[in-house]
């Protein structure tokens, strides 16, 4: 059985009713009170009986991954929910760029752009939407497509994916990565599964096929491909014009000489369209986007513990700002160095322009007003740390009574030969929930739903358990 079809018992509560009516009815903000531990299990269950974009903002980078996963669990089957994640890099800081997250964070933008036939569900922490990304006006400026038989100047297609942050290499194993020989030219595009070779007659695009990196085999003949900036940070992203507007602001009479030369080396580097290896420190001249300009207006935010969230960015934001003084003082960075991170304000401004709004508030949470504010039929699980015969107690007790039980685990088959006595059951793939029996074994594999939870509601009483 997917996992989702568990959220179906949530359409007889009536506060989850209301707040899925208000919704649909253009309702712009909406409070409501939930466990940290459901979180997900709603997120997906929103998805599925709206559908339409979901962005879950959270407070940290730990809350991102930690839902990320299990909610890549709870939609598993259906739809895989993106993470657009944070790098670790302060602003100021001459580290190299994290490839692996600004490759994630590229690859939501993409389907954004693109425009899935299926909503996404995109998951991201209040720190990486303080960071600035690639404008959408200069990511689809630097988008192309090509199809079979299309005319092509190898030199100046080649030149192009360059700027657009391609590296070339002697073979094509990474995304953003292209090799060339001869008339065959593989690209790796970020976003695909797969990369893609061409091969030249003259000028001409001959052929397109997908082939393995690993064996370089050929997999199928396609007719056409799409690529996408490979990098965050791409020269083209700012004329000459605003280059010169941001850099007239900037002060190096405290710089150390040695800190001048260098600067003056790489700026007029950048005016001349070369890349540098430090090109991440220029960020705050180049990035003018954010995610939340690419998100669908007609898409649904959740804000999840906001309060957390708006101190999240504060405490990076002082962070930075101690940096940037301690720079400055040191002669390592001018006075007026542009940054590439939004304060909390300009974020709370682009969620409020979004027409639908939910803010998840914590149980006890204090400053909760109970007027506005629906609370969700959830409640924490009883843990059992490894008491095996205090499950089986409270699985037998919690039956009897009218419950029912479902363990969601990859320790299945340990399990149901524990709890034979209560003749534990593996839902079939298909049917509904509410036939399930009193207590189901669902395995998975390496899918985590967190610890569980119970839902509470006048038809229902269900604990769900995880790993």
């Amino acid at each position: 059985m997917d996992l989702i079809k568990i959220t179906e018992l949530l359409k007889s509560d009536a506060n989850y009713e209301g707040l899925v009516s208000e919704i649909i009815k253009g309702k712009p903000e909406t409070r409501v009170q939930i466990i940290d531990e459901a979180v997900p299990f709603f997120t997906a269950s929103l998805w599925k009986d709206l559908q339409i974009p979901i962005l879950l903002i959270c407070p940290s980078p730990e809350h991102s991954r930690r839902l990320h996963e299990y909610l890549s669990a709870w939609m598993d089957g259906e739809s895989k929910p993106l993470r657009f994640g944070e790098s670790e890099i302060l602003p100021y800081e001459r580290l190299t760029e994290d490839l692996s997250t600004s490759r994630e964070r590229l690859i939501t933008l993409d389907s954004l752009v693109k425009g899935n036939s299926e909503p996404l569900v995109i998951v991201t922490s209040a720190s990486a939407l303080a960071q600035k990304t690639i404008s959408i006006k200069s990511f689809k400026k630097n988008s192309f497509s090509y199809v079979q038989g299309d005319k092509v100047n190898l030199e100046d297609m080649a030149n192009s994916w360059q700027q657009m942050g391609y590296s070339f290499e002697s073979n094509v194993s990474d995304p953003g990565t292209v090799s060339r020989r001869g008339g065959i030219i593989d690209v790796y595009p970020i976003g695909e599964d797969t990369p893609y070779r061409i091969e030249l007659w003259g000028d001409e695009i001959d052929s397109i096929r997908t082939f393995d990196p690993d064996s370089q085999r050929s997999i199928n003949i396609v007719d056409r491909f799409s690529i996408g900036p490979a990098k965050e940070t791409l020269i083209s992203s700012t004329s000459t014009d605003e280059f010169d507007r941001l850099l007239s602001h900037v002060d190096l009479s405290q710089c150390s000489p040695d800190e001048i030369t260098r600067f003056n080396s790489e700026i007029d580097d950048l005016l001349n369209g070369r890349q540098i290896e430090e090109l991440g420190l220029y960020s705050g001249f180049f990035n003018n986007g954010t995610l939340l300009d690419y998100f669908p207006e007609d898409g649904l935010v959740i804000s999840y513990r906001n309060i957390d969230a708006m101190n999240s960015v504060w405490n990076v934001e002082e962070r930075a700002n101690q940096l940037r003084m301690v720079k400055e003082n040191r002669g390592e960075i001018p006075l007026n160095f542009p940054t590439d991170r939004i304060s909390w304000n300009e974020i709370e401004a682009s969620i409020e322009k979004l027409k639908k709004n939910i803010f998840l508030m914590p149980w006890g949470a204090s400053d909760l007003d109970n007027n506005n504010t629906r609370p969700m039929p959830f409640s924490s699980p009883p843990l059992y740390k490894g008491d095996l015969n205090a499950l089986s107690v409270d699985t037998s007790e919690f039956t009897s009574g009218g419950g029912s039980v479902i363990a969601i685990t990859s320790h299945h088959s340990r399990l149901k030969e524990i709890l034979k006595g209560l003749n534990p059951s593996e839902p079939p793939g298909t049917g509904s929930v509410t036939d399930l029996d009193p207590l189901s074994v669902i395995p998975i594999d390496t899918a985590n739903i967190g610890n569980g939870f119970v839902i509470n509601t006048p038809q229902h009483r269900l604990t769900l358990l995880g790993d």
